[in-house]
């Protein structure tokens, strides 16, 4: 029964967290962690804990007032869940900083996991008869895009797949232009 009410916060508290999100540009880096920490452990509850996390914050020293768009790295951290966390099926680690480089202002967000990898992931997926198209990078794309073009936010966004002996992806986005609340 307490899991369940702790499941059921955490659920109402990412909801609240979008909602109030979608009627923004932009988010808080503190409401972001926030809206990403009830994501994640929502997924670790439904999937049994296959998986850790860990969050962390680098050369930032005011969360609350540094602004980047929203709804902007969710995307990628569910991509590394379902697509390379899960079909691992153990010991998997999902790694999120957001550091901000003090010369020029800019966020680096980094999302690394040691899940199977995009290749190996797309090779599943091509076996699979129920196959379904991801959405997360193509709505980051068009994201990316928008923010790029009417606000010209700087917004770039690499792929870095893990060579053996190591495994899983790292996801680096970078934002240029963050918006800093006077």
């Amino acid at each position: 029964m307490e899991e369940a009410y702790e499941h059921i916060l955490r659920f109402s508290g990412l909801l609240r967290g979008y909602l109030e999100t979608s009627r923004k540009r932009y988010i808080s880096v503190a409401d972001e962690v926030t809206n990403l920490q009830h994501y994640i452990e929502l997924q670790q509850t439904r999937f049994g804990g296959l998986f850790a996390y860990r969050i962390e914050l680098k050369d930032i020293k005011d969360a609350q007032r540094l602004f980047i768009p929203s709804l902007l790295l969710q995307p990628s951290v569910e991509n590394a869940i379902n697509h390379g966390l899960l079909p691992k099926e153990r010991d998997g680690l999902l790694l999120v900083t957001i550091k901000r480089d003090e010369a020029t202002g800019a966020i680096t967000c980094i999302i690394d996991d040691n899940g199977i990898g995009r290749n190996r992931s797309y090779e599943l997926n091509m076996q699979n008869t129920y196959r379904k198209a991801s959405q997360g990078s193509q709505l980051l794309k068009q994201l990316t895009d928008v923010f790029n073009k009417y606000e010209n936010a700087g917004i770039e966004i690499h792929y870095v797949d893990k060579q053996m002996p190591e495994s899983g992806t790292i996801v680096i986005i970078k934002i240029k232009n963050p918006y800093n609340e006077k």
